[in-house]
């Protein structure tokens, strides 16, 4: 195992277990109301921690400007954490390695994140505030399924050039439980990794082989082909079990609804396995850990499934694959 690696993720998890986390919060959210006025552009990365139940996760919120409208598509992830989740290390560092002192080998990472999901953040008029809305998948198109109820994304602090949403809350009901979400700034981690180590929801489609775990190259359970931007394109041949056992074979045509966000329908050239698991999905292109600087510049497809943060899909660049 090379040292280095090894020394940046101890620096990530202390960086990111350092933030303190105010769980003294009410059941409901009560929205201040401000003269209505325009306010900054939030478009852009934003990271905090959120602590519910027994965890204490980092979140990452991806927020993407609408035009011409004070709103926003959101990518909302909890990250899995490193030193929660059994041979996470190992499994990064040395996927499919025999283990030290062990004639055992390491596995493979078959996903990166908690919870996953995807959001339409509308100004709450008269407020510095933002309503959360989920979405939905019909007929191949993304719309809005309702508000989301006890759920408001607030602006605080002061707007710091750079770091619009420091100091920012938001409040998410998960499971049960109202948590606050204090976000800190604009880079995932601390000082010693930020311009080396990030996350970013990538727009761009992304075409190749893809795996079923980090690195597991010997398997390809997707294939994306070239994209067609002039006719909004392009096919996506899966040979896929996922971590529910629920099986994919097949073509689906795929393409692109909303800026970074894809839908997939099956084609009807050839029979298809697991049509009902993938149509109702958006996909996105998720870089959990975005880092080019220590030779790990790939992606992830996540089909995230609008209903339920806990069952998405994630399906693994082929490690090398030119993007």
């Amino acid at each position: 195992m090379k040292i280095i690696p090894m020394i940046l993720l101890v620096f990530t998890i202390v960086s990111c277990a350092s933030n303190s986390v105010n769980r003294n919060i009410s059941s409901t959210v009560t929205t201040t109301t401000v003269p209505t006025k325009k306010i900054r552009n939030f478009e852009g990365n934003h990271f905090g921690n959120v602590k519910y139940g027994n965890d204490l996760r980092g979140v990452g919120l991806y927020l993407q400007k609408i035009p011409n409208q004070d709103a926003y598509y959101g990518l909302l992830a909890e990250y899995l954490s490193a030193f929660q989740e059994d041979n996470f290390i190992s499994n990064f560092f040395r996927p499919g390695k025999k283990k030290f002192f062990s004639k055992k080998k390491n596995g493979y990472l078959k996903d990166l994140v908690n919870r996953i999901m995807l959001y339409r953040f509308d100004r709450i008029p008269g407020t510095l505030s933002y309503s959360l809305s989920r979405l939905k998948v019909e007929n191949g198109k993304i719309k809005t399924a309702g508000v989301v109820p006890n759920a408001e994304l607030r602006i605080q602090g002061k707007l710091i050039r750079g770091n619009p949403m420091k100091n920012s809350v938001l409040f998410l009901n998960i499971n049960g439980e109202i948590t606050r979400t204090k976000f800190r700034g604009s880079h995932r981690f601390g000082f010693i990794l930020r311009n080396k180590l990030n996350s970013r929801w990538e727009k761009d489609y992304v075409e190749g082989n893809y795996n079923p775990g980090y690195k597991e190259g010997n398997l390809i359970n997707l294939r994306l082909q070239e994209f067609d931007a002039q006719n909004n394109n392009a096919l996506a041949q899966f040979d896929a079990t996922t971590l529910r056992n629920e099986r994919i074979q097949g073509d689906f045509n795929v393409r692109e609804d909303i800026r970074g966000m894809y839908t997939f329908q099956a084609s009807g050239n050839k029979a298809v396995t697991g049509k009902s698991i993938v149509e109702d999905k958006i996909g996105i292109f998720f870089d959990v850990y975005n880092a080019q600087g220590i030779g790990m510049d790939t992606v992830e497809l996540v089909l995230v499934n609008p209903a339920d943060p806990y069952t998405s899909q994630m399906y693994f660049e082929e490690y090398g694959n030119a993007n």
